[in-house]
């Protein structure tokens, strides 16, 4: 018999005659130092059957162990790709999704582990050593933390993977321009530019947005602050918008909303600012400015007498709300209109046994979508009482042109206008009853939140403070008194100076509540005019 061995010592072949026989293989294999747990009995028998060269031993080939690797579950080397509407039939450039961002909790990169090898064994019965697999490299920056084999963010922000380290940035840093090789931005974190912001595009940010250069007829929205050192080249078109304050050093052309403080530290130019608190700008010509509590600029109109409008005592925010809430309540009203039709035309056709199963499982539908749409009205009527009740408190502010104000610059505070006509410096604007009246900037104004009064009662005379005056409402609250004791229900007399008028007057009302440091008066009857106070 003829024996061949492979180079690799993992298989051994014979070839038999005619002459040979199944021990006489066994025992030329165990001379030859084969390890017989390996031979291949079936071979050997088809051996001798064909006498052609056969595989009679076949050890066991070493299994190297895998490298771990990285199953990246998020885009980490995305590349701008404009989107397609497919509604529209359109490409957007300007929606490019050039940044990966991720969650709180996200998982970012599964890690596949490395496995072990598993040795071999020759046709002699050695052992073939088998190599490890190679763990996966991959360090871990900030924010990002591992739970099993899975990475995950530990908050949410922009993705990174550089130089084997995985991190995420809650802070979206960006040194560029926002243009068409960037795209929109929409970031849940902070987002910081190095330049400029190009027409047509936006940057909306849950949290503040830093800009460090020029907007240009762009979109701005941001839950934070949003502060632009350069300035806004509105053409019309720009519109910044903060549910916190925003700071600019100059605006042309654009609009601008905040909940609480506007500060434009140069000049405002033919823009509109609207803030529900207080606006700052250094010169603000043209345009218009409306605050809820205060506005200050240094110059107010210019030379050229722009119409340049000041408002305060003004919700505008408030009112739009307000009007949602109306449209919203129109909406639903038309909706029950048809329902309630549908639902008596229904429950006719029940009354006459006309209502086959079908129509009775509408029925129930309608029903069940009337009463969500009778929640949702009294919900809305609810809404629109406690804005009702916000607006009504509105009405007051105050207005300060520390340097200049021109010509043509209308100041509305409330209900009350004041168009100036002339050139006037370091002025302050203050709603006295219903009248808008000017001070020097440095003149003191008395409190006319405590106007001082005598209230008379069983005969006997009180000094008392009335904290607010508002006969449209046909309301007064006083400040409660130890001394003074009154019930509700109570008529008393009060005697007091007009706060505008400058007269005295008297009135009777009754004791409408009691709330905590403060009286409410209501029925206010004889108001009128005496010549001195008793």
């Amino acid at each position: 018999m003829d024996m061949r061995i492979s180079a690799s010592n993992l298989k051994v072949f014979l070839k038999l005659s005619t002459d040979d026989n199944y021990e006489s293989v066994i025992d030329f294999l165990s001379k030859k130092g084969i390890d017989l747990d390996l031979v291949n009995h079936e071979a050997i028998y088809k051996g001798l059957e064909t006498g052609e060269e056969v595989c009679v031993v076949e050890g066991i080939a070493p299994k190297d162990g895998t490298d771990g690797r990285l199953n990246f579950l998020v885009d980490v080397e995305k590349k701008p790709v404009p989107n397609l509407d497919v509604n529209e039939g359109k490409i957007d450039y300007r929606e490019l999704g050039i940044y990966e961002f991720v969650d709180v909790g996200q998982k970012l990169v599964e890690i596949i582990p490395s496995t072990k090898g598993v040795n071999g064994r020759d046709v002699y019965g050695n052992v073939i050593k088998a190599s490890d697999g190679r763990p996966v490299i991959l360090k871990l920056g900030n924010n990002v933390e591992r739970d099993g084999n899975y990475i995950v963010s530990s908050v949410a922000g922009v993705v990174k993977f550089e130089n084997d380290i995985l991190w995420v940035d809650e802070i979206l840093e960006i040194n560029r321009d926002i243009n068409f090789a960037v795209g929109n931005i929409k970031f849940e974190g902070n987002v910081v530019i190095h330049g400029d912001v190009y027409p047509g595009f936006k940057v909306v940010s849950g949290s503040d947005i830093l800009i460090d250069g020029i907007v240009d007829s762009a979109y701005l929205e941001a839950k934070g602050d949003i502060i632009i050192t350069g300035g806004i080249v509105g053409h019309g078109d720009a519109i910044i918008k903060s549910e916190n304050s925003i700071k600019v050093k100059y605006v042309n052309d654009a609009k601008l909303y905040a909940k609480n403080l506007i500060e434009v530290t140069s000049e405002s130019i033919h823009s509109y600012l609207e803030s529900r608190d207080k606006i700052k700008v250094g010169a603000l010509i043209g345009g218009k400015a409306v605050a809820k509590n205060e506005v200050f600029c240094s110059v107010a109109g210019a030379v050229s007498s722009p119409k340049t409008e000041i408002i305060v005592g003004k919700d505008n925010a408030l009112e739009r709300e307000f009007e949602e809430n109306e449209n919203k309540e129109n909406d639903y009203l038309k909706n029950k209109k048809k329902i309630v039709s549908l639902v008596t035309d229904l429950k006719i056709k029940k009354v006459r046994g006309l209502l086959t199963a079908d129509l009775g499982k509408k029925l129930v539908k309608l029903v069940e979508m009337l009463h969500k749409i009778e929640g949702a009205l009294s919900a809305i009527s609810t809404e629109k009482e406690k804005i009702k009740s916000e607006l009504e408190k509105l009405g007051s502010g105050i207005i300060y042109v520390d340097d200049v104000l021109y010509s043509n610059v209308v100041i509305t505070i409330g209900n009350a206008e004041y168009k100036n006509s002339m050139l006037i410096k370091h002025v302050k604007f203050i709603k006295i009853g219903r009248v808008v009246k000017m001070y020097d900037m440095d003149e003191e104004i008395a409190d006319e939140s405590k106007t001082v009064a005598l209230l008379y009662k069983d005969g006997h005379e009180y000094n008392i403070d009335l904290n607010s005056i508002n006969f449209k409402n046909d309301e007064v609250s006083l400040k409660k008194s130890a001394k003074l004791a009154l019930r509700t229900n109570e008529k008393v007399k009060i005697v007091f100076r007009h706060p505008d008028l400058g007269d005295n007057y008297e009135f009777w009302a009754t004791v409408a509540a009691i709330m905590g440091e403060k009286i409410i008066l209501s029925d206010i009857k004889n108001l009128k005019r005496r010549v001195d106070p008793e």
